[in-house]
């Protein structure tokens, strides 16, 4: 018997959109990973930021304003990504 280890095919972030109203302020995003199935799945989530002067992202998926402007917040599993 093999079993496959579960496969990423999409992620969904909550909230979609995020507006920061000051530098140091932060906010939690989730990200759910779901199979080819649509079952949610525990697998390992990378955060980036577009711009780290503008917002970081934590590895936890915790964003925090750094300087004005905006930014793009994404999270990937395998080869499904997600931004906001």
């Amino acid at each position: 018997v093999t079993v496959l280890p579960p496969v990423a095919a999409t992620v969904v972030l909550s909230p979609n959109a995020v507006t920061l109203d000051s530098v140091g302020a932060t906010r939690q995003i989730a990200a759910t990973v779901q199979d080819r199935n649509g079952r949610t799945i525990a697998v390992p989530v990378t955060w980036t930021s577009a711009s780290a002067t503008v917002a970081t992202v934590s590895a936890t998926g915790v964003v925090t304003a750094v300087g004005p402007g905006e930014t793009s917040v994404s999270a990937r599993a395998g080869d499904a990504v997600a931004s906001m």
